[in-house]
């Protein structure tokens, strides 16, 4: 028999695990073998409880500052536009410090936020992104259309001068 590659003609090595080892088959028995590992892997994940998350939690610390702590993620995403939604300040500054991270729909809320403010004349601030939230601003590129500073007290700072000079 002549293999080429390794492969021989009329039977194909499957990647699949079924009964705990790779095997030579035939076609017809790996289209078989992976209707049976499916099976396996549908059940055994129905069997698995719902991962729980983590609540955000809105603080309003100030007219125009909100803080937030925990992660701003697809669950989330409500409770956090609602709260940028509410507040009317001309500049808002939200406290990221106690967000540890943030999905792909968390990410997008807070562009749209940013967008809305921009579109209606007011500013927003960032402030206390820690190094996992920021690596992902950066490889997304929107740590380029965000305000962002280290610290609250610092977004305060820079606000109140500049409303004074």
């Amino acid at each position: 028999m002549t293999t080429v590659d390794g492969w021989s003609p009329g039977y194909c090595r499957t990647s699949l695990r079924f009964g705990g080892a790779d095997e030579w088959v035939r076609p017809y028995t790996r289209r078989f073998l992976a209707l049976q590992l499916e099976r396996q892997s549908t059940s055994s994940l129905e069997s698995l409880p719902a991962m729980p998350s983590e609540p955000l939690e809105v603080e309003v610390l100030d007219r125009g500052v909100l803080s937030f702590r925990g992660p701003l993620t697809m669950e989330n995403v409500t409770p956090f536009m609602n709260a940028v939604r509410r507040e009317t300040a001309p500049t808002m500054i939200l406290d990221f410090s106690g967000v540890p991270y943030l999905d792909s729909s968390g990410l997008g809320s807070l562009v749209s936020a940013c967008t809305s403010c921009a579109k209606a004349g007011r500013r927003i601030a960032i402030t206390g992104v820690n190094k996992r939230v920021l690596k992902v601003f950066e490889i997304t590129k929107v740590e380029q259309i965000l305000l962002m500073f280290p610290t609250l007290s610092d977004a305060i700072e820079a606000f109140t001068n500049a409303g004074t000079a």
